[in-house]
Parts: structure tokens; C-alpha cells; sequence
């Protein structure tokens, strides 16, 4: 009877895979996997789906072997064309199970690339595996919110001193990703977390594309970005002017919409329809100058590295950094003690004079 039961759980698995296999290789997407899942021979459990993207499914699941929870990225591709979430993903002229691997390929880079970026601002990414006719990775699950879900949460703006705070932390994760030459390229409140202990945190490496100086690429056969957060040598897939520059755009359109709740004007629109920067009262005029730089519509017009930005910040935003510390107090010099004669100095002397009392008295005697 076990016996007939494995059989039968063993064909029902078989024909779950090849019906999931068929759904890949004709639609480049796969269903969710169910909670309760197993990956890897048992090694993590599904306990959860937390977000899907162009490129992904997200789970949080269960590490069985260390008892701890993680979060799981499996590579699914969606719809070829989509204009979901403001995300757009242009698609080249290639055969849907090319284009798969082609793009399962990228995400395996993608995983590799996180992997080799330690810096406490970005998510570390562990074991990298391929199940199910698609691939996976594993990585830190963070215990917060996105910046984008902070906005839906509470519909009011950020406060500036905490936008600073937040960008700074951004620059330092962004300092490392440049150092690799890579860029990151889909920069957007959605894709920046932030811990339960306040720490902003850069996610969804998806779009990201190494670049060096000189290095041109070929377009490949998908490229994603958010057109509102995206500037023209992205928009207008020119990889050859691709670079930290091109991150910043991003990262000035994200600090355009923590401060004002407006969603920013594509780089298009400025450029055709002489769309402009908006800014409430409430935001500061060196922030105001400072996302404008970052936005601007030429490339070399824009901040070069993160170092620029952070002499920026610390020159225009100092109080937001550097507590003045409080006055110390006026020394005074402590009241001394009355200087006491030492007790033994005292015993000795009434000794001697006793000692001397009984000389002079013996003498005395003698001499009568």
C-alpha cells in the first residue's frame, strides 16, 4: 500500500513539473510556488510570497537546516510588454524560450554580483540554485517596510532631516556598487528598505548592468526601467553613457518624491514639454538645489561620484549631521582637607616624653 502511495505521489509530482516546465518554456513565466513548498532537497521551506517584480517572485521562507528565516528569489518572467507599477520592460525581437534563457542567465549574474558587495547597506545574498526549470537565490530577509510602502502607509512626506539621513546611507551603499562598476539602474523608493533599526537598505539588482570607462555594450534583448525615475541615456537604452550619473538621476527623482509625495516628471517630459521641478515651502533651498543638480537632464551636468554629494550634504546640511557638544563645566579645584597629624606621630611623642620624664626623674633620685 506505501508502496502504491509513492508511486502515485511520485507520477502526481512528475506531471506538477512538466505541466510547470511546459507553462516556462511557453509563457517565460511560472506559477507561485505554494506554501509549504520544499527547495533543495527539504533544505528551505515556502512560507510566504512577499512581492513579485519584471524578473521575479519573492518569498520569505524557512533556512531548515539553521532554523532561520530568508527570503527566496525566484527568476520569473513576466509578460513581454507591461506597464504595471510604472515599470516598464522593453522587449527585443527574440524567440520567447531564448529570451528565457537569456534573461535566467542575467538573474544568476545578478546573484553573483550581490554576492560579491558587502556592505551593510545592501542585502547579502547566499545560495544560488536552479529547481524547477528556473533559478534561485537565497538573501537576507529584511525585518521593515520600502520607503515606497512608508509613503502609502502614512500619505505625508518625509522629514527633510530624515531624507538626509536616509541619503547618506544610500551613498554609502551606492559608493560600493560603483567601486564595482556597476550601476544600479531601477533606484525608486520601492526598491530602498528600511529596518526595524532604521537602516536603509538597496534591494532588486535586477536591472543593474556593469560598465567601465570606455566599455561599450550591446543592447540586450530586455531592458527594464521606471521612466520616472529614469534619465535620457536610460530611457533611450544608450549604454555607452551609462554610469554612476546615471544612478543619481534615480536617486534625486526618489528624493523628489519622499519630499513632496509628487510623482516625478519623466525626463522626456522635462525635456519636450519643459515639465518643472515642483517644490512645497517645506522643502529647504540647498535641497531644492541639490535634487535639482541630480536630476539634471545632461549627464555630465549631474554629480560624478558619491563623494561629490556627500561634501554637498555635509557643507549645506551640517546641524542634520554634528550635534555641538555641551560646554564642559568650569574646573574647580576641589576644597582640600585640613591636613591632620598622624595618630602614630602623636603616641610617639607622648612615649618620648614619657621616657624623658623618667630620665629626668631617676637623675633627679641620683642626685639627692
Amino acid at each position: 500500500m506505501n508502496c502504491e502511495l509513492f508511486i502515485t505521489f511520485a507520477s502526481v509530482l512528475s506531471v506538477f513539473f512538466e505541466r510547470m516546465q511546459e507553462q516556462i518554456s511557453q509563457t517565460g513565466r511560472q506559477p507561485l510556488l505554494p506554501v509549504g513548498t520544499l527547495l533543495q532537497g527539504g533544505r528551505y521551506r515556502i512560507d510566504g510570497h512577499l512581492s513579485s517584480g519584471g524578473f521575479g517572485n519573492t518569498y520569505v521562507a524557512t533556512n531548515m537546516e539553521y532554523g532561520v528565516q530568508v527570503a527566496i528569489k525566484e527568476f520569473s518572467l513576466r509578460d513581454t510588454v507591461q506597464n504595471e507599477d510604472d515599470t516598464c520592460v522593453v522587449v527585443r525581437p527574440v524567440s520567447q524560450k531564448e529570451l528565457f534563457a537569456q534573461q535566467r542567465a542575467k538573474f544568476r549574474k545578478e546573484a553573483n554580483r550581490m554576492h560579491q558587495l558587502h556592505n551593510e547597506h545592501i542585502v547579502n545574498v547566499y545560495q544560488l540554485f536552479e529547481e524547477n526549470g528556473t533559478a534561485y537565490y537565497e538573501m537576507d530577509l529584511i525585518h521593515g517596510e520600502s520607503l515606497d510602502e512608508r509613503l502609502k502607509r502614512s500619505s505625508q512626506p518625509l522629514d527633510e532631516r530624515e531624507v538626509v539621513g536616509i541619503l547618506d546611507q544610500v551613498l554609502d551603499g551606492l559608493a560600493a556598487v560603483h567601486e564595482q562598476h556597476l550601476v544600479h539602474l531601477d533606484l525608486k523608493p520601492a526598491n530602498i528598505m528600511m529596518d526595524e533599526r532604521g537602516r536603509a537598505m538597496l534591494i532588486d539588482f535586477g536591472a543593474s548592468k556593469h560598465v567601465s570607462d570606455g566599455q561599450t555594450s550591446s543592447v540586450p534583448s530586455m531592458m527594464l526601467f521606471t521612466p520616472q525615475y529614469s534619465p535620457l541615456e536610460q530611457i533611450d537604452q544608450n549604454l555607452k553613457n551609462f554610469g554612476p550619473w546615471t544612478d543619481f538621476y534615480a536617486l534625486g527623482a526618489t528624493l523628489y518624491r519622499l519630499l513632496t509625495l509628487q510623482s516625478p516628471p519623466t525626463a522626456t517630459e522635462r525635456l519636450e514639454e519643459r515639465a518643472e521641478l515642483t517644490f512645497p515651502p517645506h522643502v529647504s533651498a540647498p535641497m531644492q538645489s541639490l535634487i535639482a543638480w541630480m536630476m539634471q537632464l545632461g549627464r555630465m551636468d549631474r554629480p560624478q561620484n558619491t563623494s561629490e554629494i556627500k561634501q554637498y550634504l555635509y557643507a549645506n546640511f551640517q546641524s542634520y549631521f554634528f550635534v555641538a557638544p555641551a560646554p564642559e563645566p568650569a574646573y574647580v579645584v576641589p576644597p582640600q582637607p585640613a591636613k591632620k597629624t598622624p595618630t602614630c606621630l602623636i603616641v610617639l611623642a607622648f612615649v618620648l616624653a614619657l621616657v624623658l620624664t623618667v630620665i629626668l626623674l631617676l637623675v633627679f633620685l641620683v642626685v639627692l
